[in-house]
């Protein structure tokens, strides 16, 4: 016997034991707490299934339905590099969407407690608890700060300012650094037109404002467009 069916095991006896004395109300009892402890298991399973699958089931509401126009904003919260998960051809998943937020269509915020993950956090969120569309889209800028700098939000090596990796990369930018502070690994070919988009749109994604932000559609057409520019160059 698991540990798991304890509970179960437990409930079972004190049912038995109720009928067995003739007890009427410790029976009803019994009855309740079987209950109770079946609907926190069926709950705790589809809690589960949802942080796994969340973000496909969201995916196919909103892209697919006839009626995605009338529904709500979903706020993810917790954009982070472990949270985007490959797939085996490289398409890339967002998974964990445990702390996500709806917004209204008619609304373009909610006051929350401030929820996420230090150093991919919305400044203005962090400061205010006013989330927005617009904080989702400074978590992924930062993602992209890391795919093209090879380093975390938080390092202790010295090298980032002590206003963080978001601000160092801006700060970097500004200056003509950008070969500096890139990774290795993108850098080994040289700097292109493409790696500078790229740097330029995750620039735009970490404006301490978010009314200076792009929205995420806007982010996918920019991303899309450069895909398109790149497959065009493989071709030449």
């Amino acid at each position: 016997m698991s540990y798991s069916q304890l509970p179960v095991v437990i409930t079972m006896f004190y049912l038995y034991a109720g009928i067995v004395t003739g007890t009427v109300t410790s029976v009803m009892l019994t009855l309740i707490l079987y209950w109770g402890l079946k609907q926190r298991r069926i709950m705790k399973s589809k809690e589960m299934f949802f942080k796994k699958n969340g973000g496909l089931i969201l995916q196919k509401i909103l892209f697919e339905s006839k009626r995605s126009s009338h529904m709500a904003k979903i706020i993810h919260r917790d954009i982070k590099s472990s949270n985007i998960l490959l797939t085996d051809d490289y398409t890339a998943k967002v998974s964990d969407f445990g702390i996500s937020r709806f917004i209204p269509l008619d609304q373009t915020h909610v006051q929350t407690l401030v929820h996420g993950t230090l150093g991919y956090i919305d400044p203005e969120y962090f400061r205010s608890g006013i989330l927005t569309e617009k904080s989702d889209v400074y978590s992924f800028g930062m993602v992209l700060v890391e795919l093209l700098t090879g380093r975390k939000v938080f390092s202790h090596d010295g090298t980032e300012s002590d206003l963080g990796l978001a601000m160092f990369f801006v700060s970097s930018l500004e200056n003509g650094c950008l070969i500096r502070i890139l990774d290795d690994r993108v850098k080994k070919d040289g700097i292109d037109e493409h790696v500078k988009c790229v740097a330029k749109l995750a620039k735009e994604c970490v404006e301490l404002e978010g009314k200076k932000r792009p929205n995420m559609k806007e982010v996918k057409e920019e991303l899309n467009q450069l895909r398109h520019c790149m497959s065009m160059t493989t071709y030449l």
